[in-house]
């Protein structure tokens, strides 16, 4: 599928690291041919990173081997390599005899340089403006993040509405809708539970009904956008955050990649659209439930 993908975003020069990783000797033989066939029938060029010796004898014109001894890379067999062993016009004795010297090269390569440390490379010069721009990342990511998506949520909306659509639909369904009744019993909750303690602490001589007037509403002014707002986190944002995870864990990201899709576009901005649509809706719940838990605490004291 990763080869697939690759091939699918038809490029001139192909990278591909590891292609043959879980495939059996059979396949990783008509991997190599798939490999072959799709460079000269497409006129483009790729590069193998590959441990696979079977692999990179089948398909490789040319072959290097990144050096454990300098951090460079050296070519193999220059004056001597066949071309890929899995074009026609390759013996299986040939095929055979290369296999093993090329296994040889790498396995003496190893035993002489596998267990000696790299070669101590060139001091990083470390600036201060460097240092701070490190230490600052993390605070500014989530705002660059946020600019990115506000940049690009317009001109997805124009171009691809419907891709648009769909992407807002379950991040709505995430964060607004399913978690609903959740957010509306917290927030009845917690009216309800701050008024009644507010009601109880007057002591001797002061009405229950007097302080309720007094309070008002200004405890809801005050606690409802912060408490909305930490709970969206917890259960809102985080239900969005692991979708998208999700998706980078599973390479589907990496797919809209190779396809020529802008993932910022195509995901942040509705994303992010769709999350702050759904906060200012879930903050206004929460203001009412408050609301309604205050009521009932006033219709118990029968404040009007």
């Amino acid at each position: 599928m990763a080869v697939a993908r690759v091939l699918a975003s038809r490029r001139k020069l192909l990278f591909l690291d590891e292609p043959s990783v879980g495939l059996d000797p059979h396949r990783v033989r008509v991997l190599a041919r798939l490999i072959r066939e799709q460079v000269k029938a497409l006129g483009i060029s790729a590069i193998v990173v590959t441990h696979d010796v079977a692999l990179a004898a089948g398909v490789a014109d040319k072959l290097f081997l990144l050096s454990l001894e300098n951090r460079k890379l050296e070519q193999l067999f220059a004056d001597r390599w066949p071309g890929a062993l899995e074009d026609p016009g390759h013996s299986d004795e040939a095929r055979g005899k290369w296999l093993v010297e090329l296994e040889a090269a790498l396995v003496d390569h190893l035993e002489e340089h596998g267990d000696r440390p790299p070669p101590a490379g060139k001091p990083a010069v470390q600036s201060s403006l460097a240092g701070a721009a490190r230490w600052a990342e993390p605070l500014l990511a989530p705002f660059r993040v946020a600019a990115i998506s506000i940049y690009k949520a317009p001109l997805q909306l124009l171009k691809h509405p419907r891709d648009f659509a769909v992407v807002s639909r379950r991040v709505l369904a995430q964060t607004w809708l399913r978690p609903l009744v959740f957010y509306a019993i917290v927030s009845t909750l917690i009216g309800y539970t701050i008024l009644y303690v507010v009601s109880r602490i007057g002591g001797a001589g002061v009405r229950p009904d007097a302080l309720l007037k007094q309070i008002g509403g200004s405890h809801i002014i005050a606690l409802a956008p912060a408490l909305s707002a930490l709970l969206f986190v917890a259960a809102s944002g985080s239900a969005t955050n692991a979708w998208l995870g999700s998706m980078g864990l599973t390479k589907q990201t990496l797919a809209l990649d190779a396809l020529g899709v802008d993932r910022r576009a195509y995901l942040w901005g509705p994303a992010w659209l769709s999350i702050a649509i759904a906060y200012f809706a879930v903050a206004v719940l929460f203001a009412a439930g408050m609301i309604a838990g205050g009521l009932l605490v006033c219709r118990a004291y029968d404040v009007p």
